[in-house]
């Protein structure tokens, strides 16, 4: 069959490439004979590609040739096998397809277990390959009624049973099936394309059954799953073996089981649950945690003893949204923080006015009208302020989606003082019912209004409220008591009224009241005309005075005449006696009881008995209006006498001193006079008033009355601190009545309460309310003083001091505790501080009895992890807490030292051995760590001291069997112990052993044939556990295996007659190691 150049050339190219990749590969492994094939392989290459075909057949023929007197090893026949298929191809490239399947199978038979890749060789040459195959190769499969058994081809390990092995050339083989110490052999002879099935079935086998709580665990033989539990597996070989049983989410469990024939081995089981450690944390803290239903504690909280898996996991806060979640728990520590919704609802707050300052718990919220939206559910204090209004705090539940409404309407602060009209009394009348009234008036509404009245001389004063007269508007009176009213005697009085915010005022005062004189309403008279004469011009009258003491030639009198009575028409009292003014008389001549005088003017005639005078009455009733700082404004009755042209004011410094005119004012009903006269703040006169007639004739001076002008104000009255704050003092004092004289206040300060007190800030702001902050150092005691400053400049009087003082640095938070046994962390916790002020803290750390504390860190919570640290190291921590004040940080002093000690690495695992002697394999064990959360040991092995430091193998168990070793060998090992938090044992110390070495090769060998039997004997070996020795057939390719022997000498039967025959043994011992090859001898038949 021909085959098409394109597709040769393309097969040509790719086997080019594998084989030179493969010659170099061998080269590599360090073929003795790579290097003679690779340049002659590569010339057979190029000639096939030039489509040379017989050239290059021929040279592949040498080649091959050559091969097959090489020694045989793996590299051997892997060329071996390319040379062969590569002169298949280019017998398909002549159209040959006979000699390249031979070419073919005997490429096969080289190496067996190639196969050909579809996707690089077309579908002709991948079926006559598979052709050849089918024809040229056997399939041999080997059962056992052990599970397991171990199966060997000419002392090659195949597999284990059931096993079936694919592509065996034709030939005899030794197969030996081996379990618990037996071997079964067999010798087989495969035909080409045809399979062979046999079975070995093993004497005395035991039976093994494993159950598992839970069941549907995984069994593991030697590494190796063989089921699920429960499972029961019928002959199995004695023996004793290592079972594993696992299940995801529990403990593996491994136990030695002894099964031992005709019986069966039960096996139970019981797993333990991966257990893990979970952290649960939550914002805001101190949530109650519900673990699977059952309660935990308060976040933050640490379960132990968790199971993997999903659990279910309820965080729960009063007024705030539980949060429901399923944690599935698969590490060794599970931590997780869980933020809690609080229940919300709003506030809507209307004022009037609006435009109010809205303060939520010490927090400002903004301005009304406002509507808060989001709010935590919980009780909360609304201040409302605004300038020139009354605060007001309001107390308002916020509950789950509702709306709190606040409406309130503010007051206006009231600076503003009644207004007092005082009207004072002409004259009080003994025989009236004698009222004194007033004219008062407020912006808001008048409280109270009274008179404090105290008889002359008297040092109490009696209240006497007022009413509103009904008649006239804002018009209070007041009914004088009788016992005041005696005739020519003297009473005092103050007024005095309040608005409903308590602001008062007063006309007059305790020190400076109102006097008045009881007297009669009769006209002053100080004489009467007797008699007249006289016509015109010319008319002369006698007088009578009374007494003439005093009486000059050319004094002038006033005549007047009285009228009629007016009385009140309601109440019928006498309220004045009219007067008319007759005419002027001056003295002309004194006699022993009477005068004659002239009439010096008349609008009437004179008559007996008209009345005279010389000067008024004394002007009454004097007192203050108003109260200024820099004048006086006084006020009396007007004179009823008709002659009064006006008055005249005097002024003294004293009462009794000497009064100096300072003013006149003309005018009967003129009753009001400023006095302005250098005046200032704080002074104090005594008044006199005169009256004075047409005749120029003055009355005797008024009662003094004094006269102030306003002091400045008092200070400011209950001066005091609130509260000790940091690095502030904030001072309050109650507000003062507005005074449009008062520009600010004063503030002074000191060191102490009798040291000088100097002035600090004055406030201009009728707030009530001061805040130091100048230079002000943490706990130490200030004291202040308050004084209110008039707008004309002056200062008046200092308040007592008040003593004030600053907040110290704040305490170190209490019940500091440390958590030791954390792996490379320590946890420090504390009580959150009660002083609210406290912002945060600051922790610092300190290897223990170094005494040299260093800041680590700060937190505004109540708990610090401090990690990256040292194992098994104490460290000691202090803490303190602090403020901020605009901007700075106020650290206060530190705790007192706390230490704890971070977890201890596991201890290097103990009483670590090894075993040496063993057949390919070494049994390792070791103590048990005495920690109880070791979760795995790592095994670190070497070869001849040389421990490699990388972990070659990591167990849960503290025995371990390392097999497939070299024989003979030395083994080094060291194991460390790995806890649940990762840590790292050191490494345990090293121990060595060595596997079991081979048995020497059997010596002494001899034998002779017959015609159809060969008998050898050798010398026996002198190991003592030589189980028995193996008889091989030398051959030119493989040596084959005849039969086997337990004693030094055999029998071996031969199916046909031989001329010659090489022969070697080998000794096997009880662990089936087989021993190198004796000296051959070779067998010559008679």
């Amino acid at each position: 069959m021909l085959i098409r150049k394109d597709i040769i050339r393309t097969i040509s190219w790719i086997l080019r490439v594998l084989l030179i990749g493969g010659i170099i590969y061998f080269v590599n492994a360090q073929s003795v004979y790579a290097g003679d094939f690779s340049e002659t392989l590569g010339k057979c290459i190029a000639l096939y590609e030039k489509g040379d075909f017989n050239k290059a057949i021929h040279e592949l023929k040498n080649v091959i040739r050559e091969l097959e007197l090489t020694s045989v090893d793996k590299a051997r026949n892997e060329e071996l096998y390319n040379a062969n298929l590569y002169l298949g191809l280019s017998y398909l490239g002549k159209s040959q397809e006979s000699l390249a399947m031979e070419s073919f199978k005997k490429a096969i038979t080289a190496a067996p277990d190639k196969t050909l890749d579809p996707e690089l060789f077309p579908p002709k040459v991948i079926s006559l390959y598979h052709e050849v195959i089918s024809r040229s190769l056997s399939n041999l499969s080997v059962q056992s009624n052990i599970h397991g058994a171990e199966v060997f081809i000419e002392d090659t390990k195949k597999g284990n049973v059931p096993l079936v092995i694919h592509n065996l050339p034709p030939g005899t083989y030794t197969v030996r099936v081996t379990a618990a110490g037996q071997d079964i052999v067999r010798i087989v002879t495969l035909e080409p394309g045809k399979n062979t099935d046999i079975s070995a079935q093993f004497q005395n086998t035991g039976s093994l059954h494993i159950t598992s709580d839970p069941s549907a665990a995984t069994v593991y033989l030697n590494g190796k799953a063989i089921g699920t539990t429960p499972l029961f597996i019928k002959d199995f070989a004695p023996g004793e073996y290592l079972i594993a049983v696992s299940k995801e989410k529990y403990n593996e469990l491994k136990k030695p089981i002894m099964v031992k024939a005709n019986e069966t081995a039960d096996a139970l089981f019981t797993l333990l649950p991966v257990t893990y450690l979970v952290r649960i944390f939550s914002e805001p803290e101190n949530s109650e945690v519900f673990w699977d239903g059952k309660a935990k504690g308060i976040t933050p909280v640490t379960i132990e003893n968790v199971s993997s898996g999903v659990h279910m996991l309820r965080v729960v806060k009063a007024d705030h949204d539980a949060v429901l979640d399923s944690l599935d728990v698969q590490t060794p520590l599970t931590e997780k923080t869980y933020t809690l919704v609080p229940h919300k609802g709003s506030l809507s707050i209307k004022t009037e006015p609006s435009g109010v300052e809205v303060i939520m718990n010490d927090k400002k919220a903004g301005l009304t009208p406002l509507s808060i939206g989001e709010l935590p559910v919980r009780q909360y204090t609304v201040t409302l302020k605004k300038d020139g209004y009354m605060e007001k705090k309001i107390t308002v539940d916020i509950l789950r989606d509702k709306t709190a409404e606040i409406t309130e309407n503010l007051t206006q602060v009231d600076t503003q003082l009644p207004t007092i009209i005082f009207e004072p009394p002409a004259k009080f009348v003994k025989e009236n019912n004698n009222l004194i009234k007033a004219h008062i008036s407020d912006n808001q509404s008048v409280r109270e209004a009274f008179v404090m009245v105290r008889a002359e001389g008297m040092t109490n004063f009696r209240r006497v409220d007022m009413a509103l007269s009904g008649k006239v508007k804002n018009m209070y009176e007041a009914v004088v008591p009788d016992p005041y009213l005696k005739k020519d005697s003297v009473f005092e009085y103050y007024l005095s009224a309040c608005d409903a915010q308590n602001n008062c005022k007063t006309a007059g005062s305790k020190d400076s009241p109102h006097k008045i004189r009881v007297t009669s309403l009769e006209p002053y008279t100080e004489g009467f005309i007797l008699d007249a004469s006289g016509y015109g011009d010319d008319v002369h009258v006698t007088i009578s005075l009374g007494s003439l003491e005093g009486l000059q030639k050319g004094d002038k009198y006033i005549v007047f005449r009285a009228g009629r009575e007016l009385r009140d028409p309601k109440t019928n009292d006498l309220l004045q006696i009219e007067e008319s003014v007759i005419g002027t008389i001056a003295v002309k001549e004194l006699m022993p009881h009477t005068a004659s005088a002239k009439v010096l003017s008349a609008v009437k005639s004179i008559a007996r008995n008209d009345r005279i005078r010389k000067v008024p009455a004394a002007p009454s009733d004097g007192s203050l209006e108003g109260d200024y700082a820099t004048k006086v404004v006084l006020r009396w009755a007007p004179n009823h006498e008709p002659e009064v042209e006006g008055y005249r004011i005097y002024r003294s410094s004293t009462a009794a001193g000497s009064y100096q005119k300072i003013g006149e004012i003309t005018g009967r009903d003129n009753i009001v006079y400023e006095d302005t006269d250098d005046m200032r703040e704080g002074l104090s006169f005594y008044y006199r008033i005169t009256a004075f007639n047409i005749l120029r004739n003055e009355s005797l001076m008024s009662e003094p009355v004094i006269g102030k002008t306003k002091k400045v104000g008092p200070p400011p009255k209950n001066l005091r601190s609130e509260g000790v704050r940091v690095r502030e003092v904030v001072l309050s004092w109650d507000i003062m009545k507005h005074d449009p004289d008062i520009k600010s206040y004063v503030i002074y300060r000191s060191n102490a309460g009798d040291g000088e007190f100097r002035e600090i800030a004055q406030e201009y702001s009728d707030t009530g309310t001061y805040t130091d902050r100048k230079d002000l150092e943490d706990g130490k005691t200030y004291f202040y003083k308050i004084a209110v400053r008039s707008r004309h400049g002056s200062t008046g009087e200092l308040s007592s001091a008040v003593e004030a003082r600053t907040k110290d640095a704040p305490a170190p938070p209490q019940k500091i505790t440390t958590t030791s046994g954390l792996a490379r962390m320590v946890k420090v916790q504390w009580d959150r501080h009660a002083d609210t002020d406290v912002v945060g803290y600051v922790v610092y750390r300190d290897l223990k009895e170094a005494n040299a504390f260093t800041k680590i860190g700060k937190t505004e919570k109540t708990e610090f992890l401090d990690k990256e640290l040292s194992d098994g190291v104490i460290y000691s921590y202090k803490v303190s807490s602090y403020y901020s004040v605009r901007g700075d940080e106020i650290i206060g002093p530190q705790s007192q030292p706390m230490s704890a000690k971070t977890k201890q690495r596991p201890k290097a695992p103990a009483n670590v051995s090894a075993k040496s002697g063993l057949a390919r394999k070494i049994d390792l064990k070791w103590d048990k760590n005495e920690e109880k959360d070791i979760v795995e040991y790592w095994v670190h092995r070497g070869i001849e001291d040389k421990l490699d430091r990388t972990p070659f193998l990591k167990v849960t168990a503290n025995t371990f069997t390392d097999s497939n070793l070299k024989d003979n060998t030395k083994y080094s090992y060291s194991v460390k112990a790995v806890d649940i938090d990762g840590l790292e044992s050191d490494l345990s110390n090293t121990v060595n052993a060595v596997t079991k070495s081979l048995p020497n090769p059997p010596i002494g060998l001899n034998g002779q044939a017959s015609q159809d039997k060969i008998y050898l004997k050798w010398k026996p070996n002198e190991e003592m556990d030589i189980k028995g020795y193996n008889i091989y057939k030398k051959g030119w390719l493989k040596s084959t295996l005849l039969t086997t022997s337990d004693q030094n000498s055999c029998e071996i039967k031969m199916e046909e007659k031989i001329k010659s025959i090489k022969l070697y043994i080998t000794a096997i011992d009880k662990d089936g190691l087989e021993s190198g090859p004796s000296e051959e001898i070779n067998i010559i038949s008679q």
